[in-house]
């Protein structure tokens, strides 16, 4: 009986063993064996028809073994994943085999699916007597198959005119078992094709999975880099927000302290005398003292000073018909604070001649 062989070398060898519809025989391992023994472990589960492996690169422990039982070494395709190994084991329903079984029955089934074709091409063109021989012809000596069966016609011609053997009739139980055993020939056939396109569809799941985990992780990435960025930006505002809150605490705490002191005063700020005069004459009251950052010295607007007894204080030195601060303790959008000392300081050192010459020249223009 013609056999396919898959052997895994190495210090421990790893043997499966199919017959040529593809049917598993046996699997098995053991160590330290030589090639004469590994040979006729092979041999006694029947004539190796071909011996196939895992990897796309023919084992040399492998080619030594064909060139000595005169059989065809056949290499994977390409070398097999472990993905696919382990999957021709679910083919055949095995969950218990170590790695060496495990990569010599993928090989054994790998070398089958390669020769399938031409096997049962070869049994349907000839008789079962002579089906072994010609395949072991067309596949080990790579010989023509037309030219095979062409050389067996004229021998067939040639012993037909041998005297005919009496054919022994077959009873209808044993015609009724040939039938069963081809049925069961025919569905190990479709199952393997089946698996074929099982292991197909495995890898093609296997691939879309891949992609899908690729678009996922690349979605997730962006969308992670999309929150870090938001998570930064927010911390740096909450951070911001951390800084004026204590700017705001400190010049809390001056405030009180400034106040709680009883020599500060504090001044309603103003922008400008030019754009404000008008709001600042309505609505501050007399005798008061303001602080303006770019004062005017417009006669007009002195005279409403004047008349409303309203002390304009700046921090300029060039304003020369105002009141110039040479200290001030705090300030922000609509308050200056100073001391009184500064206040008496600044009062002092302006001239009120210098205000009422003005008041005088704009008198004269009116």
């Amino acid at each position: 009986m013609l056999v396919i062989v898959g052997i895994d070398p190495g210090t421990t060898v790893g043997l499966a063993v199919l017959d040529l519809r593809g049917s598993l025989i046996a699997t098995e391992s053991f160590r330290n064996k030589s090639t004469e023994e590994i040979i006729q472990k092979i041999y006694s589960f029947g004539r190796p028809l071909a011996v196939g492996s895992d990897k796309l690169k023919t084992p040399r422990q492998i080619s030594e073994i064909c060139a000595k039982i005169g059989s065809k070494a056949v290499p994977s395709k390409e070398d097999l994943t472990i993905r696919e190994k382990e999957q021709v084991s679910e083919i055949y329903e095995l969950s218990a085999l170590n790695s060496h079984e495990r990569d010599a029955l993928a090989g054994a089934f790998s070398a089958y699916k390669e020769l399938r074709g031409t096997v049962e091409k070869i049994r349907t063109k000839t008789e079962d007597e002579e089906f072994e021989s010609i395949l072991y012809e067309a596949i080990v000596k790579e010989k023509s198959l037309t030219g095979i069966l062409k050389r067996k016609s004229l021998i067939n011609e040639e012993s037909d005119d041998a005297p005919l053997r009496k054919t022994e009739k077959k009873n209808p139980l044993s015609l009724r078992i040939d039938e069963l055993k081809e049925e069961n020939r025919n569905l190990k056939k479709a199952l393997l094709e089946s698996s074929d396109k099982v292991i197909e569809l495995k890898n093609l799941l296997k691939e879309t999975k891949t992609g899908i985990r690729s678009i996922t992780e690349k979605m997730l990435d962006k969308k992670a880099r999309i929150i870090a960025a938001e998570s930064e930006r927010q911390q740096q505002a909450i951070e911001e927000l951390k800084r004026c809150l204590k700017d705001l605490k400190l010049k809390h705490h001056k405030l009180i302290e400034l106040i709680s002191s009883g020599k500060s005063v504090i001044l309603p700020r103003f922008k400008s005398l030019g754009l404000e005069g008008r709001r600042i004459g309505e609505e501050i009251e007399k005798n008061s003292m303001i602080f303006v950052d770019e004062p005017a010295e417009s006669a007009e607007i002195l005279e409403m000073l004047a008349r409303k007894s309203i002390k304009a204080f700046t921090y300029s030195k060039k304003a020369k018909k105002h009141f110039c601060l040479d200290r001030i303790l705090f300030e922000d959008k609509r308050i200056v604070i100073t001391d009184k000392a500064a206040i008496k300081r600044a009062v002092e050192s302006k001239s009120e001649v210098d205000i009422t010459q003005i008041l005088d020249e704009y008198k004269k223009t009116r």
